[in-house]
């Protein structure tokens, strides 16, 4: 973990602000052939991690070596533009067909319908999302590649057990969130006392978490751009995002997955709350990313 003092969400300058376009195009880079399901990465500047999260539950725990890629690519590709080499509309579609895994799914999609959700995804979110980061200084590039040291893939087992696993309305950003929570949890609690009562304690215990999130410097991207709920959400923690995007039909919240779905309030019981999870989870590899403080419970 890079040492140093802690600069949290709180100090993020000017520059730091540029990450989460970034992100978002890393995001989209990195996201399989659905044009249903998203991707969402999340940097941490004090842990030196890239958190990566899909609701498909998939492992990117193989793909490290990807992100630098991406780096290296887009600086070569704004080399291209600048020297005239290439036009922006060929850097896209390069970029388009050699680093974004999903322009391998539109060329084996069979049907038309299929391949017209392609070529939304493509005209009206990619293009625009890349023309906009690779106006971007080398620096803010090169900041985000220094950041990356580690890659943490957020799967199922690690944020739900002993419930099925929620989907539907629960982003990724809401995964991240919820994994950074148990993990916390658990490097804080040493009764087994103060585990049989923690409804009793919920409000320290969130208090005490958003302290910590906000010496974590954390910036959020997802493939398909934030909803409205999501960046809500991500305001109250403090983690930088993209643009507010539209308002999700159904929207769970990271810690008590408490929502809604359109106008109809979603409660869920007691079972499903982020520390409920973290009592029965024991497969976090948590003692690099949550273990620098002391414990308080």
């Amino acid at each position: 973990m890079p040492s140093g003092k802690k600069k949290g969400a709180k100090g993020t300058s000017s520059i730091e602000k540029a990450y989460c376009p970034i992100l978002e195009l890393m995001a989209f880079s990195v996201h399989p052939g659905s044009t249903e399901s998203t991707t969402t990465v999340c940097l941490s500047k004090t842990q030196g991690r890239l958190f990566v999260t899909s609701q498909s539950n998939l492992d990117f725990s193989t793909v490290s070596s990807d992100y630098t890629d991406i780096i290296h690519a887009l600086l070569k590709l704004k080399k291209k533009i600048a020297s005239k080499e290439m036009t922006l509309d060929a850097a896209c579609e390069e970029f388009w067909k050699r680093h974004c895994k999903i322009s391998d799914a539109e060329d084996k999609a069979s049907s038309q319908k299929a391949k017209e959700k392609f070529t939304k995804i493509k005209n009206n979110l990619y293009k625009n999302l890349f023309a906009g980061v690779i106006k971007k200084p080398n620096s803010e590039f090169n900041l985000v590649k220094k950041d990356i040291a580690l890659i943490r893939s957020v799967k199922n087992a690690d944020i739900f057990k002993g419930t099925t696993p929620e989907t539907t309305g629960f982003h990724g950003e809401s995964r991240i969130i919820r994994y950074l929570y148990i993990g916390f949890v658990q490097s804080k609690i040493t009764t087994v006392a103060f585990k049989d009562t923690w409804q009793d304690k919920k409000d320290e215990i969130n208090r005490l978490f958003e302290e910590w999130m906000e010496t974590q410097g954390l910036f959020m991207g997802s493939s398909q751009g934030t909803c409205k709920g999501c960046c809500t959400c991500l305001d109250h923690f403090k983690i930088k995002h993209g643009v507010v995007g539209n308002t999700p039909k159904q929207w769970l919240h990271p810690i008590s997955m408490n929502g809604y779905q359109g106008t109809t309030q979603i409660t869920k019981s007691a079972a499903h709350h982020a520390f409920a999870q973290a009592n029965h989870l024991t497969n976090l590899q948590i003692e690099h990313e949550f273990s620098d403080d002391e414990d308080v419970w």
